[in-house]
């Protein structure tokens, strides 16, 4: 922070965009070279596409690329959490991080192209991520199958840095002023109103909506004691999102049709607290213990 090195880039929609590689927010990125040495493979990097939106499923908007799956959706509970947390769902960040339904209908579709759902949509509530999916715009030109994005994958922003330090700040009570001074300069940046104090709730909240889809919930609720809580029902139930229901007006979670099912998972056990060494380390080490329940 006192570098002056980094800071917040205005547009958040160039985050995991091609738009934003080398971006003053990005501190760790893995740089997508237009040339990695690999003939017709053009940066073999598929993490874009597996995190990307289900064609199969639902007509994708023309500057959304074809191809990929949904691996990493937005939950229903996330959608309404950060629609209330960002006063609507015409926020900076809420339109940058996720769409509506009502929203992916609103935007722009190739000629011919029919918008909305064609089959069920397996883990899906009507909530769409638009954070680090793959772009039509972002795509390198590739003689294979697979498609690449030219897009910086990045492993921790200045974001975060500012929301480590406000949270630091408050569990030692060391320049609370300037931890809460921190945190409301990511607040503002979404056009939020800043926070009037530093609390445990309002930096959980925070990080909770702008981390979203960066790998650093699971290890938030792990470290602040609340997965068991948080994460008891975890996967015992599963959704598909239908469209809108029969003979409802169009427009807002009152009208989509969300079928629920007995899910596969089992909910939160306590050895999810540690990760389990890998099966070679065992075999190399006699003396490594594996981690309780794995």
């Amino acid at each position: 922070i006192n570098s002056n090195a980094y800071g917040l880039v205005d547009d958040m929609s160039i985050l995991g965009r091609n738009a934003g590689d080398f971006c003053k927010e990005y501190i760790f990125e893995h740089n997508s070279d237009d040339d990695d040495g690999f003939v017709d493979w053009n940066q073999s990097d598929l993490r874009h596409t597996y995190i990307g939106l289900r064609v199969e499923n639902l007509a994708l908007p023309k500057h959304i690329q074809r191809g990929g799956w949904g691996w990493s959706g937005v939950t229903g509970d996330f959608g309404k959490f950060l629609t209330k947390h960002e006063g609507g769902t015409e926020g900076k960040r809420f339109k940058a991080w996720i769409a509506t339904y009502d929203q992916m209908l609103d935007m722009e579709y190739d000629e011919g192209e029919t918008p909305g759902i064609g089959n069920a949509y397996p883990d899906n509530e009507g909530y769409f991520r638009m954070k680090n999916i793959f772009y039509a715009a972002d795509v390198f030109p590739s003689n294979g199958f697979w498609k690449m994005s030219k897009a910086n994958w990045y492993y921790m922003r200045y974001a975060e840095v500012l929301l480590l330090y406000a949270e630091y700040c408050h569990l030692t009570g060391e320049d609370t002023a300037g931890g809460l001074a921190r945190l409301n300069e990511v607040r503002e940046r979404a056009g939020l109103a800043p926070a009037a104090s530093l609390t445990y709730d309002v930096i959980k909240d925070e990080r909770r909506a702008e981390l979203f889809g960066e790998q650093e919930r699971f290890f938030d609720l792990i470290r602040w004691g609340e997965a068991p809580t948080k994460l008891a029902d975890k996967g015992k139930k599963a959704y598909y999102f239908n469209g809108y229901k029969a003979g409802v007006t169009p427009g807002g979670p009152e009208s989509w049709d969300i079928t629920v099912e007995d899910g596969p998972g089992s909910g939160w056990q306590d050895k999810y607290n540690l990760l389990p060494f890998p099966y070679t380390q065992t075999q190399a080490n006699p003396n490594l213990k594996q981690n309780l329940g794995w």
